[in-house]
């Protein structure tokens, strides 16, 4: 792409980040790996809305999701050659895709793709859990966030 276009996308971007109001704030979405009460793994996609909040001189507002207590946070880069085999997640945590894309097998259901800027939430601590496959020749980086020692959310899916 021409530096000269690049320019005129990132000025039309901050133009629209600027006239956007809180309404316009596009919902937080995520998805869980979950599980069954059988321990099998499956994907559960949630949306949660932006609560607007000012800070000091601002015309517009930040949209800022709930507060939730962190244990740790890691970054972690895998090669492009990456094999995984399955495995439940040690913890419950959120992985934050930063670059590069994955595709995510679980039990239940097609395994999915997921690049930069993609949240995941891990709360298969049991039974065979998940693997992930790298694709393209772009190393992933993702951020592993694990939070406060809890118990899975309770999801209301019959599988």
């Amino acid at each position: 792409m021409e530096l000269r276009s690049l320019f005129a996308l990132a000025l039309s971007m901050t133009v629209l980040c600027v006239s956007a109001t809180a309404q316009d704030l596009e919902p937080l979405t995520y998805t869980t790996i979950a599980l069954n009460e059988k321990d099998q793994s499956y994907f559960i996609d949630h949306s949660e809305p932006f609560t607007p909040k000012f800070f000091g001189e601002m015309e517009t507002p930040l949209g800022l999701s709930g507060k939730q207590p962190v244990e740790s946070l890691m970054f972690a880069r895998t090669p492009t050659t990456f094999i995984d085999t399955w495995h439940p997640t040690p913890h419950v945590q959120y992985i934050v895709i930063l670059a590069g894309e994955v595709e995510i097998y679980v039990e239940l259901g097609d395994p999915r793709k997921f690049g930069p800027g993609s949240v995941i939430r891990l709360e298969d601590l049991r039974g065979k859990g998940h693997y992930a496959k790298v694709l393209g020749n772009i190393q992933p980086l993702f951020a592993m966030i694990k939070l406060e020692a809890q118990e899975p959310s309770k999801h209301h899916h019959h599988h």
